[in-house]
C-alpha cells in the first residue's frame, strides 16, 4: 500500500473510534427516555385523552436531562447575577410522542431572590414565539434573534433558531430599575454563550 492508502485507512479508523467510543459528545437521534422518568398525567384521563397530551419527564439532574436530548443545549456559565444552578422545570415529548418533538425548560434564580432566567428549547415549530411585537437583535455567527420586552413586568425575552432548534431566554431582575438596553445586553451575552457552545 502507498502512503496515501495508509493515511486514508488511519483516518477512517480514527473517525470510527471517535464516533463509536462511549462518552462521545453527539446527541442521540431521539430523546433518550431511558435516562429519564415519565411523569404520570394527572386527573381522570382515559386512554384516548392521554394520546392528545404530551408525555412529560423528570430528570435526576440537569446534566442527565441535557444528555438525553436529541439536540445540543449549552447553558451559559457567566450570569448577570449570583445564581443558583440551573434546574430542569419540564421535558415534554409532543406530537407523535416519538422522541423527536422535544421541549425542555430550565430555570435559575438569583440567590437574593431578585430575578430569574428561564431557558427553553424546542426542536419543532412553535407558533407562540411569533406572537407580539419584536425587535431584531444580531448575535454571533450572523444569527438573528427576536427581542420582546414587557416593561410592566420588568421582564424580557430573546428568541432565535440554530441547527433546527428554537431557543428562548426569559430574563427578569428587580435588583435595579428596569432598563431595556441592559436587558438586551444581558440577553445577547447569554445567547452568545449558548451559541458558542453548540
Amino acid at each position: 500500500m502507498g502512503k496515501w492508502t495508509h493515511a486514508v485507512v488511519f483516518m477512517s479508523v480514527i473517525g470510527f473510534v471517535l464516533f463509536f467510543v462511549p462518552g462521545n459528545d453527539f446527541p442521540p437521534d431521539t430523546l433518550d427516555a431511558s435516562l429519564l422518568q415519565e411523569v404520570e398525567a394527572e386527573g381522570n384521563l382515559n386512554e384516548e385523552m392521554k394520546k392528545t397530551i404530551p408525555t412529560s419527564y423528570e430528570a435526576p439532574s440537569t446534566e442527565t436531562a441535557l444528555k438525553a436530548l436529541p439536540y445540543r443545549v449549552t447553558l451559559p456559565e457567566s450570569l448577570p447575577f449570583d445564581a443558583e444552578p440551573f434546574q430542569v422545570l419540564d421535558i415534554k415529548d409532543w406530537n407523535d410522542k416519538d422522541g423527536k418533538d422535544i421541549r425542555i425548560e430550565l430555570r435559575t434564580v438569583s440567590k437574593e431572590d431578585e430575578g430569574w432566567i428561564i431557558i427553553e428549547a424546542d426542536d419543532y415549530e412553535n407558533a407562540r414565539y411569533k406572537l407580539g411585537i419584536t425587535e431584531t437583535i444580531g448575535l454571533v455567527d450572523g444569527v438573528k434573534a427576536d427581542f420582546k420586552t414587557n416593561q410592566s413586568l420588568e421582564s424580557s425575552m430573546l428568541h432565535w433558531s440554530a441547527d433546527g432548534v428554537q431557543f428562548s431566554i426569559n430574563y427578569k431582575y428587580v435588583g435595579e430599575p428596569y432598563d431595556k438596553d441592559r436587558h438586551i445586553k444581558v440577553l445577547k451575552d447569554l445567547a452568545n454563550q449558548m451559541l458558542k457552545g453548540m
